[in-house]
């Protein structure tokens, strides 16, 4: 029988310890999404789909467990569904994750019907994705909402007067669509509409809608049906917030169709066509919000970084899984920054390979040591003294302005950015850091070399860094 809490092996598994620091509960960290009026709300710590009845711990049927719990909304499940969806560490605590294996089509595609007594016209949702192994020859499906009646509105069968429905589901192009690099899938909404060009959905793609793998990203949609009789439903997608595709001149449904609504939330992986999965495909999601009244916005993961100058470097790094906070909704923003939460942050950040040697003495048993030596194998640090790294020490703005010279090797410059750092140790290093643009000082031509790094300087310098390198 399968065990939701253990995750898939590859990303999602290597960081799931480290994502537990920071369970949290995902309604206080919404803030005006709060206010919405809520259909559906998942975060998927606990398994949607579990075998049912359940057993025993001798392995026997439980009598009389009651309804399963996806009971009646969760429609459409099938085996593998069950068999294709684990538990993984998520953005917040648990999330789902979703395996579609090669030599099929399926990865999951149940379908969450709202039940209400009269369904909405207008739906919002909101959902984290992460493309974890992945590499897709063909387009296929993602989750998205519908309003099916019959059989149309997938598998390349259109609506008609007779056979009534549409869907709206998450789109994802071939990998290398286009030029793509092999790290980006280009996502977009696949439509099923009145006015459709042939038979199967619409194509109707994001733009900006590069999602890079690896990466939490955030996904909103909205479907607003037609007036009866009128094209004028309305299509929307954010991707991180941003604006990436609205249709206002769509068609849904007839003028004599009033019962076609919004009916129902796919969750839906699929490889599409006619051809099966060459790889096993992973994505995880996690963060499942919808509403029938309101945009939705992004999950905010720090709650003590809002106004911050840091605030977008420190939530970027978090959706790269790279920096995960110190504690529950908390980034510890203004805390100096250890050496030892030091060498996690680059080790996550520059993926370094593993290394079976020990270079100190004094990170013995420490949960950060193997990240340690790997910074120390790669040459980017060298301890404090001899055998020594410090391991809980803070580190000094010109110290860590050192490791990431060391790991990302900017150019040299004969240029002097800062007053007061003329014949300091790190001299040279702060002026590369800041002929890169990675290092602007703390105030104007002062580079504070001996101040203790914050934990919210870090997460900035390290991005900044790391646009650095994406660009040369």
């Amino acid at each position: 029988m399968r065990t939701f809490s253990a995750p898939r092996g590859g990303r999602s598994q290597r960081r799931g310890l480290a994502v537990l620091l920071m369970v949290g509960l995902l309604i206080s960290s919404l803030g005006s999404a709060a206010l919405a009026d809520t259909l559906y709300d998942e975060s998927f710590d606990q398994d949607p789909f579990p075998e049912w009845p359940p057993l025993d711990s001798e392995g026997e049927q439980i009598p009389d467990p009651g309804p399963a719990p996806w009971e009646p909304n969760w429609i459409d499940i099938r085996t593998a569904d069950k068999d294709n969806t684990t538990g993984a560490a998520g953005y917040f605590g648990g999330g789902l994750d979703i395996t579609l294996p090669a030599g099929t089509q399926r990865g999951v595609g149940a379908r969450y019907r709202f039940l209400l007594e009269e369904d909405p016209e207008q739906v919002y949702f909101r959902y984290m994705l992460r493309f974890d192994d992945w590499f897709s020859t063909v387009d296929g499906k993602l989750p998205g909402l519908a309003g099916l009646y019959g059989s149309s509105a997938r598998g390349c069968i259109p609506s008609t007067p007779t056979n009534q429905g549409w869907s709206a589901r998450i789109l994802y192009k071939a990998s290398g669509y286009n030029g793509t690099s092999t790290d980006q899938t280009q996502i977009g909404y696949y439509v099923y509409h009145v006015n459709q060009p042939g038979n199967c959905g619409e194509n109707m793609l994001w733009g900006p809608g590069l999602i890079d793998h690896g990466r939490w990203t955030c996904i909103e949609g909205r479907v607003q049906l037609n007036d009866l009789g009128q094209a004028n439903g309305i299509l929307e997608g954010w991707l991180d917030g941003e604006l990436a595709i609205q249709r206002t001149n769509l068609e849904f449904r007839r003028a004599d169709e009033d019962n076609v609504r919004v009916r129902e939330f796919w969750l839906n992986l699929f490889y599409g066509g006619v051809v099966s999965a060459a790889t096993d495909l992973g994505i995880t999601i996690d963060q499942l919000l919808i509403s029938d009244s309101n945009r939705l916005g992004c999950v905010d993961p720090f709650e003590d970084d809002n106004g911050s100058v840091h605030e977008p470097a420190l939530t970027e790094l978090r959706n790269r899984d790279i920096y995960l906070g110190c504690a529950e909704l908390e980034s510890c923003i203004s805390d100096g920054l250890a050496r030892y939460a030091m060498a996690v942050l680059l080790d996550r950040a520059l993926d370094l390979p593993g290394t079976s040697e020990d270079f100190f003495t004094d990170d013995e048993g420490h949960w950060a040591e193997q990240a340690i030596n790997r910074l120390a194998a790669a040459g980017i640090t060298l301890g404090c003294e001899d055998g020594l790294f410090c391991v809980d020490d803070t580190i000094s703005r010109a110290q860590f302005a050192a490791m990431l010279d060391r790991a990302f090797e900017f150019p040299a410059t004969t240029e002097d950015a800062f007053d007061d750092d003329n014949g300091h140790w790190a001299e040279d290093v702060l002026n590369a850091l800041a002929g890169a643009g990675v290092m602007a000082g703390c105030e104007a031509r002062t580079a504070c070399p001996g101040d203790t790094l914050t934990r919210g300087q870090a997460a900035t310098l390290i991005l900044r860094a790391l646009d650095w390198a994406d660009a040369n």
